[in-house]
């Protein structure tokens, strides 16, 4: 299912700053879903983040991702956009929905979910 989603994206939001950070920081976590190449496949999820981040490096939560998966947690560059978007992408991520709790969870560390 979510091969089937991503192909469905790629040929309908490729250019879409969205559709690259949610499915990249997928793959780049995931890569065994999306690619017979763990290394190649994870390498690719990193270009879409990337690919995100350029498109739309003003995006709360678009940094976020970005800089999730290039700075330790414990970095201040991480710490501080924390601390900076927090509030906003707490109310981007307002719901109930598994999207919302996961992206919550896994971009506000220390208390800062939902």
């Amino acid at each position: 299912m979510l091969q089937e989603l991503y192909h469905y994206g790629i040929i309908h939001f490729k250019e879409d700053a969205f559709f690259n950070a949610v499915f990249g920081f997928m793959i780049e976590l995931f890569p065994e879903y999306f690619g017979e190449d763990y290394d190649k496949t994870k390498e690719f999820g990193e270009s879409l983040i990337n690919k995100s981040f350029n498109l739309h490096k003003e995006d709360p939560f678009i940094e976020l991702i970005y800089l999730s998966g290039r700075t330790p947690s414990r970095n201040p560059a991480f710490s501080n956009a924390v601390e900076k978007h927090s509030t906003t992408v707490k109310n981007s991520l307002k719901g109930t929905g598994v999207f919302q709790e996961y992206f919550s969870y896994m971009l506000l560390p220390n208390g800062n979910q939902l």
